[in-house]
């Protein structure tokens, strides 16, 4: 391989840095747009079944007055996401192992491999977290200040042998140094903390495509209602 394709640590650490700039700014550009929609169709849902049927009769007047719901909106979404960035920056690990109830490794073998490893590799020694699962996974998560965990399930413990989790376990201290873990960990922390977001701001526009369903009703509709309304004699 040429020495130009060559890629060290801090040539990915660099790589996921950028990752990372670009990964939040697409978030709170795309939570100032959803922002920005949910705002004007909010403007439309103060009483959006008569709204639209005034529009159906012709009712000029019918237009919504004038708000800055959207731009109000979008600048509160995009001061929501910057706040949800920022958490995820500095407490996503921590939301992660809330998330799996993890708990501090009781597994001496485990901690063990864990600390020679990060000293060979002049890694500040990570926490170990174990997850009551028997299912065979490892991960790890990196928060503030680069303070990293590495998470085992107990089913990966029981039946790994020494030196396979020592395999384990430096793949995983690999992602913590060229800082694969802390993208995925901010990643992670990003989609939970704009989920009440996103359901805050579909309220709104839910409202108001559901006016549009049922608020108008079709012309067989109405001759129905129509028909129904006006009594006559039973056949």
């Amino acid at each position: 391989m040429g020495h130009g394709l060559r890629r060290t640590f801090q040539d990915e650490q660099s790589r996921n840095r950028r990752r990372l700039r670009v990964l939040v700014a697409v978030v709170l550009l795309l939570s100032t747009l959803t922002g920005h929609a949910a705002g004007r169709a909010f403007e439309r849902t103060s009483d959006p079944e008569a709204w639209f049927q005034r529009m159906a009769d012709g009712d000029e007047s019918a237009r919504p007055p004038h708000r800055d719901y959207a731009w109000q909106l979008a600048a509160a979404c995009l001061l929501l996401a910057a706040a949800a960035a920022r958490r995820a920056a500095h407490w996503g690990d921590s939301q992660i192992l809330d998330w799996i109830d993890a708990r501090p490794c009781d597994d001496d073998r485990a901690r063990h491999v864990v600390e020679e490893l990060a000293l060979a590799a002049q890694l500040p020694c990570p926490d170990v977290a174990l997850v009551e699962d028997p299912g065979r996974n490892a991960f790890a998560c990196v928060g503030r200040g680069g303070r990293a965990t590495v998470v085992f399930t107990r089913g990966l413990l029981d039946h790994l042998t020494r030196d396979e989790l020592q395999a384990v376990a430096a793949h995983e201290l690999g992602h913590v140094r060229n800082g694969d873990a802390r993208l995925d960990t901010v990643l992670l922390g990003l989609a939970a903390s704009t989920h009440l977001l996103g359901r805050l701001l579909l309220g709104p526009l839910h409202l108001f495509l559901s006016a549009a369903r049922h608020g108008v009703p079709d012309d067989e509709a109405a001759a129905g209602s129509g028909a129904a309304a006006t009594p006559g004699p039973v056949p």
